[in-house]
């Protein structure tokens, strides 16, 4: 896809001097990332929001959003933790989405991704928080340490995905 080397170049350019979150725009997608910490080889991410737009032409049906949330979980399969849907509020059209199992520290916290997704309106979001928890205490967000080849690839996968769903801009 044309997209790809766009996508490369803003993911191996993200920096923490950003003032504000790094946007990337190719149309139909918008990314916007909050960057906390960076190196030559990775990111820490305070939170990831990314942002479709649904085309003109269409009417979009929550069993389209569904698909779209469902097929992200079993794509992005990479990350630290699988992902699955924990919550659908038909109505709402939203979804909360959670790794499958907390990854565990020694000193007894556990970390999760959180994702809330929203398709009632246009454009659909989706907010990626990574969580911590300590014995029954509040959860509280921290930072989501990616390579930047990670981050590409979820981003391009993101929008082929998207492209998928939507085709030429025909509705199912």
């Amino acid at each position: 896809m044309a997209e790809w080397p766009r996508i490369q170049k803003f993911c191996h350019h993200l920096s923490a001097q950003s003032a504000g979150p790094a946007v990337l725009d190719l149309g139909d997608l918008q990314v916007e990332c909050h960057v906390t910490d960076s190196d030559r080889w990775a990111v820490v991410l305070h939170r990831l929001t990314v942002y479709w737009r649904v085309p003109d032409a269409c009417t979009p049906a929550r069993h389209q959003f569904r698909r779209l949330v469902e097929s992200w979980c079993t794509t992005v399969d990479y990350l630290t933790e699988p992902l699955h849907v924990v919550e659908w509020e038909p109505r709402e059209w939203t979804a909360l989405v959670r790794s499958v199992r907390p990854a565990e520290w020694p000193d007894g916290r556990r970390s999760y991704y959180e994702l809330w997704w929203h398709g009632l309106s246009n454009p659909w979001y989706v907010h990626m928080e990574r969580k911590s928890v300590a014995d029954d205490g509040p959860a509280q967000t921290v930072g989501m340490v990616w390579s930047r080849d990670v981050l590409a690839r979820c981003v391009m996968d993101t929008h082929r995905l998207w492209r998928q769903l939507w085709g030429a801009a025909s509705p199912e």
